[in-house]
């Protein structure tokens, strides 16, 4: 029996907006709405990948030099990706939450040093940021719900970026 190799390329274009709410001092309210993949992505006989249309709170506030960040996500408000079993419209799987706390921002907005901590769906997520002299390192560990509902296929992940800042 012989496998046939197949390869297919898909394009599509994401589109969102932010809106800051500048009345409340000192706390910088900021709600996103973003779709992705807009028109879904065909990858043929490998599958396709639905848009997606997600949304977002955050507060930015500083208290004694030090930047304080908190955001929740919701992912997939139209319920496209069938991450949920049939019947239910809200999944752990989509929500995101995050907190970072920042140390002396510099002129480009980056911060020294930053560290977060995180839930993605229904697993945590922990990491930091280093930022010294135009060189910047990320560092994060967290899962990826790969399963049907969340909290049914743990896909634990590892991430480290190194880049270059100006």
């Amino acid at each position: 029996m012989k496998l046939a190799k197949t390869s297919k390329t898909s394009l599509a274009p994401d589109l969102g907006a932010i809106y800051h709410f500048d009345s409340l001092q000192n706390l910088q309210p900021k709600v996103a709405l973003s779709f992705q993949n807009i028109g879904g992505l065909d990858f043929g006989d490998a599958g396709k990948v639905p848009m997606t249309m997600n949304i977002g709170v955050s507060t930015e506030s500083e208290l004694n030099g030090l930047d304080i960040v908190l955001s929740a996500d919701y992912r997939d408000l139209l319920d496209g990706q069938n991450m949920v079993s049939e019947g239910n419209y809200i999944s752990e799987r989509n929500i995101k939450l995050g907190f970072e706390l920042g140390w002396n921002r510099l002129f480009n907005g980056h911060h020294i040093l930053s560290i977060r901590a995180g839930r993605n769906g229904p697993y945590n997520s922990v990491g930091w940021t280093a930022n010294l002299f135009g060189f910047k390192v990320d560092f994060a560990k967290y899962s990826e719900e790969i399963g049907g509902y969340a909290g049914e296929l743990e896909d634990k992940r590892t991430s480290i970026q190194f880049s270059l800042i100006f």
